[in-house]
Formats: structure tokens, C-alpha cells, sequence
């Protein structure tokens, strides 16, 4: 069949040309979405597993998962309208290769999108109120992360007023996270409104996302189809994941995704080309067996004209002779690639240093400046007045050709991460390191003030290009900034995340950095520590602890390594060590505590405080000044030693906390005053002077409130002191109280405790 003259003349005129069958007046592929095929079994699978939630309101879980591009994603988006019609919600969030600056992303996506379902509903004002009451105090720390729930409170809550903004120093920041999630999750999904969440590419996760998504599927029982997708054999997910499947409470559905048959696979060329599919089947003997694959390879093969639609005809035509069959989407992803034109390879190329979501702000910046550092670039033409213009046309054609999605507010991603890493493969490792540190240098220069997210972006960019320069001025900066960028992560509960900038900031400093470069020195290591002992990384705790105790130069210097080490030790049931850590911190805070006390001892105590507390009236010791720095460090190594004793040593722990309230009754309250005024509480209450007991005790409360501290440990102590003396119903209230405020603060201990005896 001879080609006229708007196709091209790659195919000739021989019996190894072949047309379709149909005329059609599609002049493209209509591969953007096509009819999924196959997989029927999986699909029924799904859609049982969603009809039981519904049904039932018990939730469950699907794990599907095969090779990658074999069509995973599309499969699991079949059920989008059957949730969606039978009244319910499905919201998806997606993890990509390369670390996004939007900590928590996709899992903050999918409680957005909760956020802008209910801001859309008949009952938003019901839905509202019962958020607000079950999140409590809690909706202020929510907000920061998930700040799509200021759209249903208002001006109820400011993510910047939470108190709990230095919290990130111990683990509870992180297990908050998760009970506000599973608070709000429980609340807004209901019998009439289920929730499918699907997150993709969870082998891609952060280990804290990963730990929150696992945790919601086994803590919230009712109305809720939790769906996570991964591609087989990459980085261990399989068999963390099978294990999970095993110990998980709830119902754990395996899907595993094969290729597609050689039937389907002819059906879905079909369908793309709009061919009779008996015609097809040559071109779908040198297909894969991948969705995706396939949609690139027969990509490949309309882009070189081994693929053509004839106008004339109408009709598609293809050389069966001159296409080879491709086995890999790596090699079908390059060539097509190869294929693009070059101002839009040049621009994608640039795309992908960015990752996978990105701002076509930041992309025009680089391209602007690649294009004055190489004139004459691929990246500018002169038909256009301005670059920017012809750099948002050539991001458009990226779009038209399938590279690219469109988002809001100038936000871009590529359809596939395969494309990605195709595209980001075509720039040799060299280039790239000085491309790197390119992005990262001009987003500094053309943005005044960065936030959180470009801060992120800029040290990921730098990581990867300044360590590769001989130049030391600049490894000291980014050092800076590996600092702040960790300090960013593990404010926000992310610790493996911080722990790896802090850790990148480490290995960029000079030999002699605790002589010349001692104040950043020692913020580094002393954050690496507690970020990781909040990632539960034991071996670089002590190495870090270790270092800073060795180069530390004076004692408050060190404290943070002697109270992490404490907490370390702690944390492995080393009760005893961390116990005699502690005693040895304190003496050199000048509190000295007998390490194994007598009866002598208590007395003694007691004796000293009752006459510091005798005839001090309420109103005193609440307009107390707040307690200096260095006996706040005392308070807080005392309140830790509380919990280290309270079943092991009673003499101990009289001792410890009668020093606590004399301690802040001499030099002022903080945040752990509270808790010395509680136990003495409960020491008088065994003392059978039960009025007395009650008054310190309120006075405990009180404070609590004042300080805005945890009180869940002030709250349990204090219903230990009123059990004799108050009615059964105001026991229960307490402990419900006690219950509430040890959740929030992921006092769990505290909080299961008070649920028990609240029931009881």
C-alpha cells in the first residue's frame, strides 16, 4: 500500500505492510486511558473485598502486587466508581523513587482529601462538630500536618499556635500522629459514607509513612478498605509486608498481578489502535505482556513511523517486518525517549533532576539559567519574546505526547516514574553532579525566603552535587543547611529522614571541626542522636552520644548526650544502668541523690519538705518565676528517673520526687513541676492526711494546665489520691480525662491504664 503524502515514507509498498480494518478519524493513539482488559479474577477480588466492608463495616485490607508497569494501579482504580456510586470515598495517595520534600505526602494527601470530600457534603456542619470534639485539643497539632482541615474548622485552630512545637525531642510526636489520624479516620468514615484509601508504590515509602498506614489498618475496625500497591522485589517490602499479613488483626487479602494473556493483550492493542483484533495480533506477538510496556512499546512504535495513521484511508498501518520485539521498559522507555524532540527532551531532562511532582516555577528558573550559560540552548527560540513562554509551550507538548500531567497551581508529574528514571538516565553522572548543585544554587538566589518544602528541595539538590567539588567554603554552608533540613524533618515526626541530613552534614566536615567549627559540630551530632534514637537506630545513638561526650566542652554542652543515652538505655529495659546514668548527670548538676536510699532517707526528705511547704498559700506558689535552664535539665532527668523506679524502688522514687517540688518551690516552675507536686500529693495521701493529699494534688492539676504540659502521668497520680476521699462517678470522669490526655500525648501507658479502670 503506497503511502501519500501526509504519512511518512517508512513503510513501502510490500506484502509486510499491513491496515487496519476499521476507518476512524483518530489521527493519534488513544493510549492516555486506555479500556482496561485482563485480569478478571483480581478484579473480582477487589470489588469482594470492598462489597464486605460496605456490607459489614468491617474494614480490611488489600496488598496487590507484581512486576513493575504491569498494570497494578489501573487495576485498583476500577474500583474508584463503584465506591463512588454506592455513596462512599476513595482518596489515593502515591510514594515516588526520589524523597519528596512534602514530608508525609501521600499519606497528608489522602486526609486532604478526606478534608475537600466532607467540605463537599450535606452534613458539613454536623461532620464538623463531631471532628472538633473527637480530635480535642489534638486538632491544633492535626492541622500542622493535614492543613486541609482548616477548610471545615475555620479560624477554630492555627497550625502555628500548637504547643507541642518542640515535642520532636522524644518519640510521642510521632505516636501522636498516628492517633490523630486514626481519630479523625474513625470519625468521618460511617456505614453510609465507607472509604477505600489506596496508597501506590508503598515499596518507595518512608519508614514513618509506612508505620502510619500499617498502624491505621489494624486500628480503625469499622468502614474502611485500606489498599496498598508494590512492585515485587524492591527494597524488602514483600516479606515485611507478608509478616504483616500474618500478626494483622484485621482481614489481609494478597493480590498478585501477572501479565497479561496473549488474548487480552491482542484485546487492549485493539482497543488503542481501534482495530479488528484478528488484524492486531502481529503487532501483539512483539508486545509484553505489561500494560504499561505495551502502551510505551506501541509509543515507540508510532513516534519512529513504524506506526502510521493514513488520512486517506483512515486507517493504521505498520511494518511488521521492521518491528523487533522489546522485553524491557527500561530499553522500550530510552528508545522512546531518543525519539522526542529535542527542546522537549531538554526541558524533560531537566524535569526529572526535580522528581516526580514538581513546580514549573522552579523549572523555568533552571532552564533560564542553562539557557543564558549555553546559547544558542534547544531550550530557547527566537520566535518567542520571552523564555517563558516557549519553555510553558514546550512543557504543554510534553503533556500532549503522554511525558507529563497537568496539576493545579503550576504543578507537574510525569505520568510514569519509569519515564523518569529514563529521562534522568540520559544525563551523564558528571553533568548531573554539576546540575545538582546548579538547581540548588539559583532556587537560593531567585526565591527571597524559603519554605520548609524549598528548603528540602534546595539540600537534596546540593547533597548531590557540592560533596562532588573541592570547594570548603561551600561544604560548610551546606552543612548549615543539612542541619536546618533535619531540624525541618524531625519536627515533623519524620527521624529516619533527619537523621540522614544531620548524617550528611557530618561526613562534610573538616578534620578539625570540634576545634575550628565547635557550635555547628555540636548541633549536628547532639540531633543526630535524639533523631537516632526516635528512628530506633541503637548503634548510631551510641556512636553519636559517644563522640559528643568525647569533644563536648562543658557540662551543658553534653547534657543532651547524657539525657539521650539515658533515654537509650531506657528504651532497651536497662533500668538499672539507665537509673545509675542519671544519678551521675545529677552530681554534676549539683542534685545529689542517694543511689540506694533507706527508710532514713525518706524520712529525712520529707521532713525537709514538709517545712519548705508549711503555711504556703495556693496563690504563692502559683505566681512562682519560671525555673532557670540548668535546674530545668535537673527536673527533667528527675522526672525520668520517676518512671525508671515507680515498681522498682518506692524509696527511690519518694526521694526523687520530693526533690522535684523542692526544687521548683526554691527556683521556679517547669514543665515536669507538676509531676513533684502530684507524688507529693500521693505521699501524703498514704500518709492518711487525705485533705492536705487533695488540695497538692489539684495544685498538680493546675499547673499542669498552666505549663501546658503532659497530664496524663499528673492526672493518673491524682486520681490515685481521691480514690478514698471523692464519689465513684467523679473517679470515673477523672480517669477518663486521664484516658484522653494520655492518647493525645501517646502517653499509652498512662491512657490504657485509665481506660481499664474507667470500665472496671
Amino acid at each position: 500500500y503506497k503511502v501519500e503524502t501526509d504519512t511518512d515514507s517508512t513503510l513501502t509498498n510490500d506484502d509486510s505492510v499491513h491496515c487496519s480494518g476499521k476507518i476512524t478519524n483518530s489521527t493519534t493513539l488513544s493510549i492516555l486511558e486506555p479500556r482496561l482488559v485482563g485480569h478478571p479474577k483480581e478484579i473480582e477480588t477487589i470489588f469482594k473485598a470492598y462489597e464486605r466492608v460496605f456490607s459489614s463495616g468491617v474494614s480490611e485490607t488489600l496488598f496487590v502486587h507484581g512486576p513493575a508497569g504491569i498494570g497494578k494501579t489501573s487495576l485498583i482504580e476500577t474500583l474508584r466508581e463503584k465506591v463512588v456510586d454506592s455513596g462512599g470515598w476513595y482518596v489515593t495517595g502515591k510514594f515516588y523513587q526520589i524523597r519528596q520534600q512534602d514530608l508525609y505526602h501521600p499519606i497528608v494527601s489522602i486526609f486532604d482529601d478526606m478534608c475537600d470530600l466532607i467540605a463537599q457534603s450535606e452534613n458539613l456542619h454536623e461532620m464538623k462538630t463531631v471532628l472538633i470534639e473527637s480530635l480535642g485539643e489534638e486538632l491544633k497539632a492535626f492541622a500542622r500536618h493535614v492543613s486541609g482541615i482548616l477548610k471545615l474548622t475555620g479560624n477554630v485552630v492555627s497550625p502555628l499556635e500548637d504547643s507541642y512545637s518542640k515535642e520532636w525531642e522524644v518519640r510521642q510526636a510521632f505516636v501522636r500522629l498516628k492517633q490523630q489520624c486514626r481519630s479523625f479516620l474513625s470519625t468521618v468514615s460511617s456505614i453510609e459514607h465507607p472509604i477505600a484509601i489506596f496508597l501506590d508504590n508503598l515499596q518507595f515509602a518512608d519508614e514513618e509513612s509506612l508505620e502510619v498506614f500499617l498502624y491505621l489498618m489494624d486500628s480503625v475496625p469499622k468502614n474502611v478498605l485500606f489498599i496498598g500497591a508494590y512492585a515485587d522485589n524492591e527494597n524488602g517490602i514483600q516479606s515485611m509486608l507478608l509478616r504483616k499479613e500474618k500478626n494483622s488483626k484485621r482481614r489481609v487479602t494478597d493480590i498478585k498481578v501477572e501479565n497479561l494473556d496473549r488474548e487480552a493483550l491482542n484485546e487492549m492493542v485493539s482497543n488503542i489502535t481501534n482495530t479488528e483484533p484478528e488484524l492486531t495480533k502481529p503487532l501483539t506477538d512483539n508486545a509484553i505482556g505489561r500494560r504499561w510496556g505495551t502502551i510505551q512499546y506501541l509509543k515507540i512504535l508510532e513516534s519512529s513511523r513504524l506506526l502510521v495513521f493514513c488520512p486517506i484511508s483512515g486507517q493504521w498501518k505498520w511494518d511488521e517486518a521492521k518491528i523487533q520485539s522489546e522485553t524491557n521498559i527500561i530499553e522500550i522507555t530510552t528508545v522512546r525517549a531518543k525519539n522526542a524532540q529535542a527542546n522537549v527532551r531538554e526541558i524533560l531532562k531537566l524535569a526529572a533532576l526535580l522528581g516526580f511532582m514538581f513546580e514549573a516555577e522552579l523549572l523555568f528558573i533552571i532552564a533560564e539559567y542553562q539557557i543564558s550559560k549555553k546559547p544558542g540552548s534547544p531550550l530557547s527560540n527566537p520566535k518567542y519574546s520571552e523564555n517563558e513562554a516557549y519553555l510553558h509551550s514546550l512543557l504543554l507538548r510534553a503533556v500532549e505526547e503522554g511525558y507529563l500531567e497537568k496539576g493545579v497551581e503550576g504543578m507537574y508529574k510525569w505520568t510514569h516514574d519509569c519515564l523518569m528514571q529514563t529521562f534522568l538516565s540520559m544525563i551523564p553522572e558528571d553533568e548531573r553532579t554539576i546540575l545538582h548543585t546548579e538547581i540548588g544554587e539559583n532556587i537560593m538566589t531567585n526565591i527571597s525566603q524559603l519554605n520548609d518544602r524549598q528548603t528540602l528541595l534546595v539540600v537534596e539538590h546540593l547533597n548531590q552535587g557540592i560533596p562532588f567539588t573541592e570547594n570548603k567554603e561551600k561544604w560548610l554552608i551546606l552543612c548549615e543547611m543539612n542541619l536546618k533540613a533535619g531540624e525541618i524533618s524531625c519536627s515533623k515526626a519524620t527521624f529516619a529522614n533527619g537523621l540522614s541530613y544531620f548524617e550528611n552534614g557530618i561526613s562534610l566536615l573538616p578534620k578539625d571541626a570540634w576545634s575550628k567549627n565547635y557550635t555547628l559540630t555540636l548541633k549536628l551530632f547532639t540531633n543526630a542522636a535524639k533523631a537516632a534514637l526516635n528512628a530506633r537506630n541503637v548503634e548510631k545513638t551510641r556512636n553519636m552520644v559517644q563522640t559528643t561526650l568525647e569533644n563536648g566542652k562543658s557540662l551543658m554542652d553534653k547534657i543532651p548526650a547524657y539525657s539521650t543515652n539515658i533515654s537509650l538505655q531506657r528504651s532497651l529495659g536497662l533500668f538499672e544502668e539507665s537509673i545509675n546514668s542519671a544519678v551521675l548527670v545529677l552530681q554534676q548538676l549539683g542534685v545529689k541523690i542517694p543511689r540506694k536510699p533507706i527508710v532514713f532517707d525518706v524520712i529525712y526528705e520529707l521532713a525537709v519538705t514538709t517545712r519548705v511547704m508549711k503555711n504556703k498559700p495556693d496563690a504563692a506558689i502559683l505566681s512562682l518565676p519560671k525555673m532557670d535552664t540548668k535546674r530545668t535539665v535537673s527536673m527533667l532527668i528527675l522526672s525520668g528517673i520517676t518512671r525508671d523506679v515507680y515498681m522498682r524502688n518506692p524509696e527511690l522514687l519518694a526521694i526523687v520526687s520530693l526533690r522535684m517540688l523542692r526544687l521548683s518551690m526554691r527556683h521556679g516552675m517547669c514543665e515536669y513541676s507538676p509531676q513533684g507536686f502530684a507524688m507529693y500529693g500521693l505521699i501524703l495521701m498514704r500518709m492518711k492526711k487525705y485533705n492536705e493529699a487533695r488540695r497538692i494534688g489539684k495544685l498538680a492539676i493546675i499547673l499542669a494546665e498552666k505549663l501546658q504540659t503532659s497530664r496524663g502521668s499528673v492526672y493518673n497520680v491524682y486520681t490515685g489520691i481521691i480514690h478514698l476521699t471523692s464519689p465513684i462517678m467523679e473517679m470515673k470522669e477523672n480517669l477518663l480525662q486521664i484516658y484522653r490526655s494520655g492518647m493525645s500525648a501517646g502517653e499509652i501507658s498512662f491512657a490504657l491504664g485509665a481506660g481499664c479502670n474507667a470500665g472496671w
